[in-house]
């Protein structure tokens, strides 16, 4: 009897340590499996976002060096205060091109207001008439009425910040933008200085 109480004992014990070391092995699986993952998905994100940043950098370039030679900053603040915003024309004012940060649910030009929370606001663009033109030169303010259309959308460029500078008379523009590597709907309206840093990318393009 003893003997068999000894060994239904070991057994018992092996079992314990058998199942232990099983669930050391599935953590570390699991861990290494989520890191992964995680790996993959911010890979991807990337990716779609250098995807619509070579795309925005080459349609920027079309503007800046094929005809618009006219580079006026409509606002221009310090960062974190107000994104900035480009107003480009070609040589007769006869069309002219917007690019700002826009607020996906209104379709129209982020307001000062709201520069600090957090919401789907992506980089946009916006070809101007003759008229439009004319009237914004005239009368800056009219910009924040402009509507925009899905067509110049850069949906990967979830903004933070846009801030622009421009030297030697144009021949140089500097543009510093921050871009959220993850966007999460349910975090509408809180502040963006909330968000880890290590979710956002800074990038810096000169043309």
């Amino acid at each position: 009897m003893k003997s068999f109480i000894s060994k239904k004992a070991l057994t018992l014990v092996e079992l314990v340590i058998s199942i232990t070391i099983s669930t050391i092995v599935m953590l570390i699986v699991l861990t290494f499996v989520a890191d992964s993952i995680e790996t993959v998905i911010s890979s991807n994100k990337k990716t779609e976002i250098y995807e619509d940043l070579f795309s925005f950098k080459d349609i920027f370039s079309k503007y800046a060096r094929w005809g618009y030679i006219d580079q006026n900053l409509l606002a221009t603040t310090a960062t974190g205060s107000q994104s900035d915003i480009m107003l480009m024309e070609n040589f007769d004012s006869s069309q002219g091109v917007v690019f700002w940060v826009i607020n996906k649910e209104t379709m129209s030009i982020e307001k000062q207001q709201n520069y600090e929370l957090y919401y789907d606001k992506v980089l946009w663009y916006r070809q101007l008439s003759e008229t439009e033109l004319t009237n914004i030169n005239s009368n800056p303010s009219l910009v924040y009425d402009l509507q925009f259309f899905p067509d110049k959308i850069f949906d990967g460029l979830k903004m933070k910040d846009f801030q622009m500078a421009i030297y030697n008379s144009g021949t140089i523009i500097d543009m510093d933008l921050e871009v959220l590597l993850y966007y999460n709907d349910s975090n509408k309206g809180l502040r963006l200085d909330d968000i880890n840093p290590e979710d956002i990318i800074n990038i810096n393009l000169i043309f």
